[in-house]
């Protein structure tokens, strides 16, 4: 848009010119040709200031402001013109500002180097060499040309202002192109090259606009003279493109560059005022008073940019202060990280590690300093530093685990990351690792993996455990139902004893479910004594038969702790795995006891006991460290006993180890509930009495078996039974006839026990009364809830006769 804009502005200058040639409107379009691109190109950098950050802010600033001189040294000729009628000289005072404004605004910008992002930190030293620059460039064109002007020969100082402004150009041109190759890569590489451009057009304009004025003077006629008027016109309209298409110093990433601010232009300065100054003083005088004048100026000229040097110095010093005192942060930093760090050279040497590197490799600094790289590692393959070396040359990084070797010889994984370090001409002569220790992350893995597979393993038990329910439930009832009919002893012997192995069968189906299956993390009062007999009915069969006792010790009358009871069957659990693995280990009597009573005021305590060696009093502190354990590997993870200890606290309880004599005594301590006291460990159900006047009962079930039994058991206690196979045949069968009880299974399909109770409770409040729902899993969460709830009786699969007499004279 700036370009199209460009073009026809420069079109219709030429025109108007060309049209006025010969009238007084030709002044005013050649005074305002040049000096509108100027103030197009100051107005959009004042618009875009704020866009602008740090060294891009100087360079764009200084920019502007040279364009605001030039336009005020224009108007200055633009005003002599107007009152003198003629044209000023060329030496006049607006010839210094077009100068400055025109030819050292751009050098003393590109002091700024904008294309290395903002840089804020290297402002007050560009600001400084900026001053510098200024300074020299002042001095040499007051020296050159204004100075020879006051006395010397006539046209000497003519040819030296065109001799200065070409050599400014060239320096120009010459400057900007190696900014062009220096920004490279950069979003400032085609703002550059197209300053450029418009540059070099200018130049060529200037060079003809030079030879005319050192010749003939200007050409006649007004179109030649807009013709050269181009040598401003083109560089400012590219000085406005540049300002508009520049980046702002928000966009993009900051360059990844050393903090460097060369101090060679201050110093350039210095050195060449005096030197140019007395050196073509002694070369080629002028004569009083101009060389006096020349003197003067130099001598002034010198002291300001020894001036502006020692204070640049002194910044650089101050920079270089604080560049140490972040260096000796980062260093101590480095030193103190927990991370592993370690710098090697490119041989493989290792040049120097931080303390955390040194602990792990069991190094100090003398010897880690006489070691190679692959000493201390355990590589898979045989060219595995060059293979590292290799990646960070091409990615400028590598990541990736390998083990490390400590100086006794064992190993430990470390997750590293490889960077180079460069050195000033940016080839690298260093790399640097930094590495973690990754011992525990990996332990926690294999136990996170092991856990959601011992996750997937309950789950199945659960499922398992729950189908097998229906099954128990047939051969329970069918044995009770040949125990009333039986006569013979032996027979009667064969049907007891296929009623005790199903219940003990029930017991420890129970006992897995009450272990495996998640629950709402809530506490509630819990039985500890219960717990105690699920843990033996879960463990004690299997224990037997590895030649160990599993002894439960209940305290009568023992107060409900207030816990979570999932968490205390883990805790237990854990207790009594670790005692198995104890009692293992030693001889014969093998014995592991849990016993429970009350502890201090407001307290009960449960006990595990077992027969084993015991603790050693040297590990008695760490056994409920995280990962700390006895066990050989592959055998346990460590966290079972710190997992324990930590549910014991979270209850506001404590888990400790109790000192004696023989084998391993954890106490577990949890606050009461309730003063109520806890039923014993195995309740006797009371017998059951006549059920009362309940006539007429629906059973549905989908398991063809347990329908059929249920149906058998109510019907020897006088109830006119009918039988459905899911809810939707039970909805039919209530639609048919009016029933006095319902007996349900939750788990149906299309319609479930809970659908068919809900759609009985809509239809009728009194039978919904007397509807009883039938689990295999009962310690289901959502079950549980629904029955308490709704009020609803609940009987678990597999359950008994005198329970099916329970619940059916409650409903009575």
């Amino acid at each position: 848009m700036v370009i199209q804009a460009a073009a026809v502005y420069i079109a219709v200058y030429l025109l108007a010119a060309w049209l006025a040639d010969g009238t007084r409107a030709v002044f005013w379009i050649r005074a305002a040709g040049p000096l509108l691109p100027a103030l197009a190109a100051i107005a959009v950098i004042a618009g875009r200031r704020t866009d602008w950050q740090g060294a891009q802010s100087v360079f764009w600033t200084v920019i502007g402001a040279g364009l605001a001189i030039w336009s005020v040294g224009h108007i200055g000729f633009v005003e002599a013109n107007l009152f003198t009628g003629t044209l000023p000289h060329w030496l006049d005072w607006h010839t210094t500002f077009s100068l400055v404004g025109g030819g050292a605004a751009p050098l003393l910008a590109l002091l700024a180097r904008p294309h290395r992002g903002r840089r804020p930190f290297a402002v007050p030293a560009i600001m400084l060499d900026i001053a510098s620059m200024a300074v020299l460039f002042l001095f040499i064109y007051t020296y050159f040309v204004l100075a020879p002007n006051l006395g010397a020969a006539s046209g000497t100082a003519e040819r030296s202002l065109q001799v200065v402004i070409i050599i400014q150009r060239l320096l120009i041109l010459g400057c900007f192109a190696a900014a062009v190759w220096a920004a490279r890569g950069t979003a400032y590489a085609r703002v550059f090259a197209g300053l450029l451009a418009a540059l070099v057009t200018g130049f060529v304009f200037r060079i003809v606009l030079s030879v005319q004025v050192l010749d003939d003077g200007l050409p006649p006629g007004a179109l030649p003279q807009a013709v050269l008027d181009l040598a401003w016109i083109v560089p400012y309209f590219g000085w406005t493109w540049g300002a508009y298409a520049a980046p702002s110093s928000a966009a993009g990433a900051e360059p990844a560059v050393a903090d460097d601010v060369p101090w060679w232009p201050s110093a350039l300065a210095v050195a060449v005022i005096p030197v140019a100054g007395y050196g073509v003083r002694l070369a080629a005088p002028l004569g009083a008073p101009v060389d006096e004048l020349r003197d003067l100026l130099t001598a002034f000229a010198t002291v300001v940019g020894v001036i502006l040097l020692s204070a640049r110095l002194a910044s650089q010093r101050g920079d270089v202060r604080r560049s140490n005192a972040r260096a000796r942060l980062l260093a101590a930093a480095v030193e103190q990280t927990d991370n592993l760090v370690m710098v090697v050279r490119k041989d493989g040497r290792i040049e120097d590690a931080n303390a955390a590197m040194l602990r792990a490799l069991g190094h100090d600094r003398a010897s880690i300093a006489r070691s190679m790289f692959a000493d201390t590692m355990v590589s898979p393959l045989e060219d595995f530093g060059q293979r590292i070396e290799a990646d960070v040359r091409r990615e400028g990084i590598w990541r990736g685990a390998f083990s490390r070797r400590r100086r006794d010889g064992t190993t430990f994984p470390v997750a590293a990351t490889v960077v180079p370090l460069l050195d000033a001409d940016g080839d690298m002569s260093h790399f640097v690792g930094v590495e973690r220790d990754i011992t525990d992350d990996l332990r926690m893995r294999d136990e996170l993996v092991r856990a959601e597979r011992m996750s997937a393993v309950g789950e199945l038990v659960a499922g398992v455990a729950h189908e097998i329910n229906n099954p128990l439930q047939s051969i329970l009832g069918c044995a009770e139902i040949l125990s009333e009919g039986v006569s013979d002893p032996e027979l009667r012997r064969d049907v007891a004893l296929i009623r005790t192995e199903a219940g003990r069968a029930r017991e420890i189906v129970r006992s897995l479910l009450s272990f495996v299956h998640r629950r709402p993390t809530g506490r509630v009062p819990t039985d500890l004594n219960e717990i105690i007999g699920e843990a033996v009915s879960l463990r004690g069969y299997h224990l037997k038969q590895g030649g160990v006792e599993m002894v439960a010790a209940c305290g009568d009358d023992l107060p409900r702790a207030f816990a979570n009871p999932d968490e205390i069957r883990q805790l237990v659990l854990n207790l009594v795995l670790n005692a198995e693995h104890a009692v293992m280990a030693a001889p014969p009597p093998r014995r592991i006891t849990l016993s429970s009573g009350r502890a201090e005021p407001g307290f009960v305590y449960l006990e595990v006991t077992d027969s084993g060696p015991g603790v050693p009093e040297s590990l008695r502190h760490r056994i409920f460290e995280p990962f700390f354990t006895t066990k050989e590997v592959g055998e346990g993870t460590g966290l079972g006993l710190s997992i324990s200890h930590g549910i014991a606290a979270a209850h506001g309880g404590r888990l400790e180890l109790v000192p004696g004599s023989g084998g391993a005594c954890f106490r577990l301590v949890l606050p009461t509930a309730a003063a109520a006291p806890a039923p014993k460990l195995a309740p006797r159900v009371p017998d059951a009495v006549p059920h009362g006047g309940v006539k007429r009962a629906l059973v549905v079930d989908d398991e063809p078996g347990v329908r059929s039994l249920i149906a058998r058991l109510l019907a020897r206690r006088g109830y006119d039974v009918t039988e459905a196979e899911d809810g939707e045949a039970a909805l039919a069968e209530l639609e048919r006839m009016r029933f006095d009880l319902v007996l349900c299974d939750v788990r149906m399909p299309r319609v479930s026990g809970r659908m068919l109770f809900t759609t009985v409770q809509a239809r009728d409040p009194e039978l919904a009364s007397r509807v009883v729902l039938m689990s295999g899993d009962t310690l289901s969460a959502d079950v549980a809830t629904f029955a308490a709830e709704h009020g609803v009786a609940l009987l678990t699969k597999p359950f008994t006769a005198k329970e099916l007499e329970a619940v059916l004279q409650r409903l009575a």
